[in-house]
């Protein structure tokens, strides 16, 4: 019985390491659409299983070469939409959040197409590396 005691423990907490080591922020939904010949924006939700806040820093595209990306959120005041770039965005632990018209998303500006391969980079210094699809969605405020 003591030795259980000791065991039980251990692997509980090997277990919670483990988790802590291979866990990071993912993201899933991702798509986006042009709205000018080089003007888009991308939407997808981050979703952070970990139990500490995941700061997004910055973002990148990586394929196709050319097309730069920033973090905006849209801003309203009274009836008038704006964007304006973020340096951080956090996403609370055990949660996601969406970047979708109206909040927080991803501008991109360049000649995309096709599937996008773009990098969300964390404070921490990880990166959730995630493919976006074209959508057929028309709506972009700026």
């Amino acid at each position: 019985m003591g030795v259980f005691k000791l065991i039980v423990p251990a692997v509980v907490a090997a277990l919670v390491g483990l988790y802590l080591l291979f866990t990071a922020p993912y993201v899933k939904d991702a798509s986006y659409f042009m709205t000018a010949p080089d003007v888009g924006m991308v939407v997808l939700t981050v979703v952070n299983p970990t139990p500490f806040p995941a700061c997004i820093t910055g973002v990148e595209v990586l394929k196709p070469g050319g097309v730069k990306a920033e973090l905006h959120e849209t801003i309203f005041n009274g009836s008038i939409a704006a964007m304006r770039p973020v340096s951080e965005v956090c996403v609370n632990p055990f949660s996601s959040l969406n970047f979708a018209h109206g909040g927080y998303h991803v501008m991109i500006m360049g000649n995309a197409t096709g599937t996008l391969e773009i990098a969300l980079i964390f404070k921490d210094g990880r990166r959730a590396v995630f493919t976006a699809t074209p959508s057929r969605a028309e709506f972009h405020i700026h």
